[in-house]
């Protein structure tokens, strides 16, 4: 569970089971929306492309689409060793990497279900 970005985090989504899954409907809060997916920024102090790619991020698909949580890269040693050379990095829910450097829309546009 340690090699995962947000495995101090409950799941966003109850896992779906029987042969009725694919149809059924979808969990959804009191306030009738669908959770948010969860996306970590793994950035470090200071780091201009960081805050830039945040920005980008923010003006692509608005603060509603999103929960942003935002890392400092080198708090992990797994985390420094494989994204250290190339901040910003955008990860998934389960540790998928999404961008790296600069913001591709266009996969997180996928996991967002855009």
């Amino acid at each position: 569970m340690a090699g995962l970005p947000f495995a101090h985090l409950p799941p966003a989504r109850p896992p779906m089971a029987g042969p009725s899954a694919p149809q059924a409907m979808p969990f959804r809060h009191r306030q009738g929306a669908l959770p948010k997916p969860r996306l970590l920024l793994l950035s470090r102090e200071g780091c201009c492309l960081c805050d830039e790619l945040e920005e980008d991020l923010l003006a692509e698909f608005g603060p509603q689409a999103f929960e942003l949580e935002r890392a400092d890269v080198d708090a992990r040693a797994d985390w420094q060793e494989r994204y250290g050379r190339s901040i910003p990095v955008l990860l998934g829910e389960g540790g998928e990497l999404l961008s790296e450097t600069r913001l591709d829309a266009a996969r997180v546009a996928s996991v967002l279900g855009r």
